[in-house]
């Protein structure tokens, strides 16, 4: 069998800088020409009161909560070609990259950055949290109305159903119950004892919010008014 040399094709050589961030091929459009379109937007101020405050849509709040994913870590090339792809398929109120960027250091602004980088002596890289400043801002969402009003401080007895963590029988039986409650001006504490508006003594453990009607096993009551009830036993 007559051995022939190979000769390779000719082909344009293609310059890989490794500087920069490869974007395989996909021909996308650079940050800045976004930057004119979507000035107004970008300064445009949030309503506190917004359901999706500091970001100005649910679009941005959920794109970025994708592009920010500790666990599925995006390139800026791949975040480009989603997003392309969303408005490609008519997908409406699509942000684009400069804008949420813009977005991410406002947030960082309002709610602060607790990350600090350390770099040791052996120049390994350390990213450590500021736990003073983590306590303070939990300090300050509880002071925000807004987002009190959206926290569960108990577990929710949701009958049949379970869609979220806080329906969980975990959260009502292992979970340890918040120390106290508030309820009409007094304040009733776990583990001590209470007596009842029957004249009864009872010690409660822990505390969960459920409808009426599924509390009590009958059909009485609002099927959505939810109400304050208390897990322990009798003292007799």
């Amino acid at each position: 069998m007559p051995v022939a040399a190979l000769n390779p094709l000719p082909c344009d050589d293609i310059a890989l800088d490794e500087d920069k961030e490869s974007n395989f091929g996909i021909e996308l459009p650079d940050d800045e020409g976004d930057e004119p379109a979507h000035s107004k937007s970008v300064k445009t101020k949030v309503s506190p009161d917004s359901p999706t405050y500091p970001w100005p849509t649910k679009a941005h709040f959920l794109t970025a909560l994708l592009f920010n994913s500790p666990r599925l870590p995006f390139s800026n090339p791949q975040q480009k070609a989603i997003l392309n792809w969303a408005k490609e398929l008519g997908a409406c109120n699509i942000p684009s990259l400069y804008a949420l960027k813009q977005h991410q250091e406002q947030v960082k602004k309002i709610v602060g950055d607790p990350t600090e980088k350390i770099i040791s002596l052996f120049g390994n890289i350390f990213y450590i949290n500021n736990m003073a400043k983590a306590i303070s801002k939990a300090s300050d969402q509880q002071l925000n109305q807004s987002i009190y009003k959206s926290n569960k401080y108990f577990p929710e007895d949701g009958g049949n159903r379970m869609s979220q963590v806080f329906h969980g029988e975990k959260m009502l039986h292992e979970q340890p119950s918040p120390p106290a409650v508030h309820v009409d001006g007094n304040i009733y504490y776990v583990d001590e004892l209470l007596q009842d508006s029957s004249g009864g003594y009872f010690i409660p453990e822990h505390c969960f919010l459920a409808l009426t009607r599924v509390a009590l096993g009958s059909s009485e009551g609002r099927a959505d008014t939810k109400e304050l009830f208390a897990l322990g036993c009798a003292a007799e």
